[in-house]
């Protein structure tokens, strides 16, 4: 099986994704969201596709990430302190 790396956690199909080990997990998701919660709604003229990244995630990230199995919280705070993820 070949998986994109690094994309938006959302990218994936939450079954999918819940269902693969820990490892695999930490190594293909960003803790971010990038589609709307409709994804037939997403990449169109919806005005919540115009919002930042930082907006947007603080509208949905809380709501689609919930469904999905994040494991290691530390390291997302880390690496929001470091500026690698613009979320909260």
């Amino acid at each position: 099986m070949v998986v994109p790396f690094g994309v938006p956690v959302d990218y994936f199909d939450p079954t999918f994704f819940n269902a693969q080990g820990l490892a695999l997990r930490k190594k293909i998701a960003i803790p971010i969201v990038a589609l709307l919660p409709n994804v037939k709604e997403s990449f169109s003229s919806y005005p919540d596709e115009h919002l930042s990244d930082l907006a947007f995630n603080q509208k949905y990230g809380d709501d689609i990430l919930a469904i999905y199995k994040i494991d290691d919280l530390d390291n997302i705070e880390e690496a929001k302190k470091r500026g690698e993820i613009e979320w909260r």
